[in-house]
């Protein structure tokens, strides 16, 4: 009797133990769907694991939270500069999230399988030594908008920009061209010769190593309108970023990107072209040099795209093959920059652009 008392407690003993282990494996997947699940269909929760990264000094955590080829640029950063000086902030506390309308995610749209973008309102601490070359750095409430993007499945952070705000859509009386803006170099060729990631580089030849990467000078002597529809695009772009750093967070604290993320900068550019060629650019940009696109309604600045195939009536971004065409048909670049940023998302639907003089 007793022994046959004894094998049911046995038996018990190891149908109980059985039990538990498979509540234990099952509970390991089911955990792991659900957190491939958020990473899936919750693009916001990364704006919150984008703070606690930056509270917690996480650097490798706060890589993980970006895009593949964002988090490649960051590693390289790591790399090369170590995790000192990372971080230029010490705290970030959300005030708001507010999910926006995704027109000011043009690029992302047209490469990844979804786009959220998110405008934050948030109150930040920065370290007070930072000796590396950085935007100037406004603590206490910032505005930035997230673009977070779908990638084989899973949500990531593309970028990080300061938001186009309220009081920059107010009437201004006058207009101030940027003197420098903040680079961050991609390129090898670009790093070595400036010797830091970001660079401050004064705004006009900013403009001069970007043209020849963007725009095919040599059409200039043939197609004025061509050439200086282009430099003015790439002029807007450049002013409107400077004004609304693109990549507002570590470890770029960079108005632009030197790659196509951007516009193509190379240092040498400018002095690669020869003659006459520089001369044709040297007249592009002494046209400009006072002229500036803005909206009709207001005179302000307003976010400019251009590409080099896509872009049509009426879209804010401007076809660079369709600029030619135009050109080549005898329009002028006024009814070129026209035919592309009037009543677009950017100037206002209800509003043209306008080309102004300062």
């Amino acid at each position: 009797m007793r022994a046959k008392k004894g094998k049911s407690f046995l038996g018990l003993f190891l149908c109980i133990v059985m039990v538990l282990c498979c509540i234990v494996s099952t509970n390991i997947p089911v955990k792991a769907e659900n957190v491939n699940e958020n990473k899936g269909e919750n693009p916001e929760r990364l704006i919150d694991e984008f703070v606690n990264k930056i509270n917690d000094q996480d650097i490798q955590g706060y890589i993980d939270l970006f895009a593949p080829e964002i988090s490649k640029e960051m590693k390289q950063y790591v790399n090369e500069n170590g995790e000192d000086e990372f971080f230029v902030e010490t705290r970030r506390d959300i005030i708001s999230i507010e999910k926006i309308n995704s027109e000011c995610a043009v690029k992302e749209k047209e490469a990844y399988e979804d786009v959220a973008v998110f405008r934050v309102v948030e109150n930040i601490k920065y370290k007070h030594k930072i000796k590396r070359d950085t935007c100037e750095l406004k603590e206490g409430v910032n505005t930035d908008d997230f673009v977070i993007v779908k990638q084989n499945g899973n949500w990531y952070i593309y970028r990080v920009s300061a938001a186009d705000v309220e009081q920059d859509n107010k009437a201004i009386t006058s207009l101030t061209c940027p003197t420098s803006i903040k680079v961050y170099m991609t390129k090898d060729t670009n790093y070595n010769h400036y010797g830091v990631r970001t660079k401050s580089i004064n705004f006009n030849t900013y403009l001069k190593n970007v043209l020849p990467n963007e725009w095919i000078i040599s059409y200039y002597n043939s197609y004025p309108a061509y050439g200086k529809a282009g430099a003015m695009a790439s002029k807007m772009y450049a002013w409107y970023y400077q004004k609304h750093p693109k990549w507002n967070y570590a470890p770029y604290n960079a108005d632009v990107k030197d790659n196509s993320s951007d516009q193509n900068f190379l240092y040498s550019s400018y002095s690669n072209l020869g003659s006459p060629y520089q001369g044709y650019e040297d007249t592009i940009l002494t046209f400009i040099s006072n002229r500036a696109m803005v909206k009709a309604s207001n005179d302000s600045i307003f976010e400019v795209h251009y590409h080099a195939t896509n872009g049509s009536y009426h879209s804010g971004t401007m076809s660079a093959s369709g600029c030619l065409t135009k050109a080549q048909n005898g329009d002028s670049y006024t009814t070129i920059l026209h035919y592309y940023y009037d009543k677009s998302t950017y100037t206002g639907t209800s509003t043209n652009c306008k080309i102004t003089t300062y």
